[in-house]
């Protein structure tokens, strides 16, 4: 009888875990899955900070290059500035020198 009894109770415990055998297979199911959406996850977020990194490193090839062009376009205005200014003192000299000649201009006809 006790190898009999010791049958009874290797079935009846048998019975007893085969839900939580089924729940613990379901449960490494559901782990590999989860798994396998962390690895895609994963793989997902290393390639947006790769991109993040290379759009960073975009950014400060322009930044470096527009302060360059900003740089040459302001030396090219001083430039253009500087001769606009030299232009005016030139016109401000000629309309100078064209009132000294029409001055003398109507003093010699009113002495002839």
């Amino acid at each position: 009888m006790n190898d009999e009894l010791k049958s009874v109770l290797e079935s009846v415990v048998k019975q007893a875990l085969q839900p939580i055998h089924d729940e613990v297979r379901a449960m490494r199911k559901d782990v590999e899955l989860i798994k396998t959406q962390v690895d895609e996850n994963t793989k997902m977020v290393q390639a947006v900070r790769d991109n993040q990194l290379e759009q960073r490193s975009q950014h400060d090839a322009m930044t470096h290059e527009i302060a360059q062009l900003s740089g040459i376009i302001e030396a090219r205005f001083n430039k253009v500035d500087r001769a606009f200014r030299l232009l005016e003192a030139d016109i401000d000299t000629m309309y100078e020198k064209t009132n000294i000649h029409e001055r003398e201009i109507r003093r010699i006809k009113h002495s002839q």
